[in-house]
Formats: structure tokens, C-alpha cells, sequence
């Protein structure tokens, strides 16, 4: 974090002041910031109080238990709990925000979380395949995960077509022939949704065209049609 000049040690503030700005180095893989609260009058700037519960405007800090991590794991968070920040149903933990559900914010999806950096991405149809090429700056040496469906048409059904992930060797990688052999069919959507880490099933049938901001980051979804 890059402290705003105007921000010193001791300094008094105010609901809404600007501490600093954020941003990704070291190991990270998402924006986030570490804090710490204490009492001024506590020897050695200690914790003397718990902030559990503590409202940040419409976000609630609490305490989830994490069962993948046992305590005495010797695994973060070693209590076998993770400090999230809650409104409603939705939770937000190393800069990424997702719904609220079982294990949310264990230390493997912290890991895995990966956003794409400054991306693009482009889907082409033509009577004979379904390209996808996708573009980041942080691409390199990842795995790429994509998903295509299309709906029913002319009485043939809805359809999921599975394609093995791709390991970029540069900052752009290509998937050809997403449906398979054979022609595309004439009339029809085709939706496809990429991700740095394995997609939730269902995700390319929501038909969305563009969800990068959405989901900050996770996906990049696109549609073509013929």
C-alpha cells in the first residue's frame, strides 16, 4: 500500500479519509490490504480488543471457520478460521468478492484465485469452426480453462462442449474448433467463458456476452453467432 502524503503516523482521522492506494506486488494475485487495530494505550501497540463484528460501511468483519484447514495444520489461517468482510450473502477476502457458501476463503482458493490483467478476448464462428483467442498481460504460463454451450436449435438439444485447458506459452493463446469436429450449426448463439482456474459447471448456459467486471476479473465471456 502507498500511503497518501498527507497521512502520518499518530495523524487523527476521519470516516472516509483516504489512507492510500493499493496495489499488486509480491506473491498476490489480487489488490488487498493487511490491517491492524489497537488501543493507543496498550503497551507495545497490541491487540486489546477484538474488531469481530465491526461494521465498514455496509460490510461486516467476521470470522468464518475453514474445515480444510484444521487447527494446528501449520497451514494460514492456522486457527482454522479466515477474516472476511460480509454484506449479505456475499463475502469479500484478498480483494475478491464471491457468494457466501461452505469453506469460502480457504487458503487453496486464495491461492488459486487468479484474475486476468488487461485482457481481451475475441470468439469467431465460421461454417467450419469456433475459435476463441484470449489475451492478458499476466498470461504466460497459465492454465486457461474454457467452457462453450449454445442452445437448443432446429431440434437438436442444448449442448456442452468439453475442450481439455490450454497452457499459455505467451500473453495470447488460441482454442480452435471449440465444437468439435463437424460444421457449426447456422442460426444458433455460441457462448464461451475462459478462466485462469477451473470453471463453475453451468457458467458459458448464463449466455452472458461480458462479465469481466462482474466477476472481478474471474471470467471473460463472450457469444458468436453464425
Amino acid at each position: 500500500m502507498k500511503p497518501d502524503s498527507t497521512i502520518t503516523e499518530g495523524k487523527q482521522v476521519s470516516y472516509q479519509t483516504k489512507l492510500g492506494t493499493t496495489a499488486l506486488c509480491g506473491g498476490s494475485n489480487a489488490h488487498h490490504v493487511h490491517f491492524w487495530l489497537y488501543d493507543q494505550n496498550t503497551v507495545n501497540k497490541q491487540k486489546s480488543f477484538s474488531p469481530i463484528g465491526f461494521y465498514f460501511g455496509n460490510w461486516q468483519l467476521t470470522q468464518e471457520q475453514d474445515s480444510s484447514e484444521p487447527p494446528g495444520s501449520g497451514n494460514y489461517p492456522v486457527s482454522g478460521y479466515d477474516y472476511v468482510l460480509k454484506n449479505g450473502t456475499t463475502i469479500a477476502c484478498a480483494g475478491t468478492t464471491m457468494q457466501y457458501g461452505k469453506n469460502i476463503c480457504t487458503t487453496n482458493q486464495l491461492t488459486n484465485q487468479i484474475t486476468f490483467v488487461s485482457p481481451s478476448s475475441k470468439l469467431t464462428v465460421t461454417a467450419l469452426n469456433l475459435d476463441l483467442t484470449i489475451s492478458a498481460t499476466n498470461l504466460s504460463g497459465k492454465t486457461v480453462y474454457v467452457q462453450t454451450w449454445r442452445p437448443a436449435v432446429n431440434g437438436y438439444p442444448a449442448k456442452y462442449f468439453p475442450a481439455p485447458p490450454l497452457t499459455a506459452t505467451g500473453n495470447t493463446v488460441t482454442f480452435y474448433n471449440l465444437d468439435g469436429d463437424g460444421s457449426t450449426l447456422a442460426g444458433v448463439t455460441y457462448y464461451t467463458v475462459v478462466s485462469l482456474e477451473p470453471i463453475i459447471t453451468n457458467e458459458a448456459e448464463k449466455q452472458r456476452i461480458s462479465c469481466f467486471d462482474a466477476t472481478g476479473g474471474k471470467y471473460l465471456c463472450d457469444a458468436a453467432r453464425r
